[in-house]
């Protein structure tokens, strides 16, 4: 099945199925039968997954301009991620420090999301 899914045009990355599917460096498909998890999730993992939940709907609700000045400070800045990875990133990031070296060096200012503890 894997070797049919770049065939459709299909990239698929993680679960799928009976499978666990991820690409490596070198962009080949590698799937392995899926594992589920043999205990569940620990309180503590359910509040970080949560918090990750609240920082992406934070994310839906900026206004169009503010994901583009995201999205700019990325492509100015080259740096390996969308706009909502870095929106979200810094929502976990109390520090101004990098917020502020982000402003300086892509000369856009991007507002502060909400910061997530």
């Amino acid at each position: 099945m894997k070797d049919l899914l770049p065939f459709l045009g299909l990239n698929i990355n993680g679960d799928l199925g009976p499978l666990t599917i991820y690409t490596r460096k070198n962009g080949r498909l590698v799937a392995f039968d899926r594992a589920p998890p043999l205990v569940p999730a620990s309180p503590r993992q359910n509040d970080r997954r949560n918090l990750f939940a609240q920082a992406m709907k934070n994310w839906t609700a900026e206004s169009p301009e503010t994901k583009l000045l995201y999205r700019r400070v990325c492509d100015v800045l080259a740096l390996c991620m969308l706009g909502h990875n870095l929106y979200i990133a810094l929502s976990f990031n109390p520090d101004d420090s990098l917020l502020q070296t982000l402003r300086q060096q892509s000369c856009i200012y991007i507002p502060r999301p909400t910061v997530l503890q």
